[in-house]
C-alpha cells in the first residue's frame, strides 16, 4: 500500500483505490476544523472524475461507525454537563 500526494493524482488515473477508515471520517464525519478534510475532498472528488474504483471493506466500515458513535457520544456527554 501506498501513500500519495494529491500533486501526483494522475499516476493513480485506473487503480483501484482503498481507502482507510481515517479518511472516510475525513470525508463524511468531518468537522471543518482540520484542513486534511479539504485535502481529502478534494482528492476524493479528483478521483472520481478519474473514475477510479474505490474500496473499502466491512472491518473498515464497523471502525467507522464505532468512532463516529464514540465522536457524537462526546459531543452529547459535554452538552450535556451538569
Amino acid at each position: 500500500m501506498s501513500k500519495y500526494d494529491i500533486s501526483r493524482i494522475n499516476e493513480l488515473i485506473g487503480r483501484n483505490i482503498f481507502f482507510d477508515a481515517n479518511i472516510i471520517l475525513y470525508l463524511f464525519w468531518g468537522t471543518g476544523a482540520d484542513k486534511c478534510e479539504a485535502e481529502y475532498a478534494s482528492l476524493f472528488n479528483k478521483l472520481i472524475s478519474n473514475k477510479n474504483k474505490l474500496f473499502v471493506d466491512l472491518t473498515i466500515i464497523s471502525e467507522v461507525f464505532n468512532r463516529a458513535f464514540d465522536i457524537e457520544f462526546e459531543k452529547y456527554k459535554d452538552a450535556h454537563k451538569k
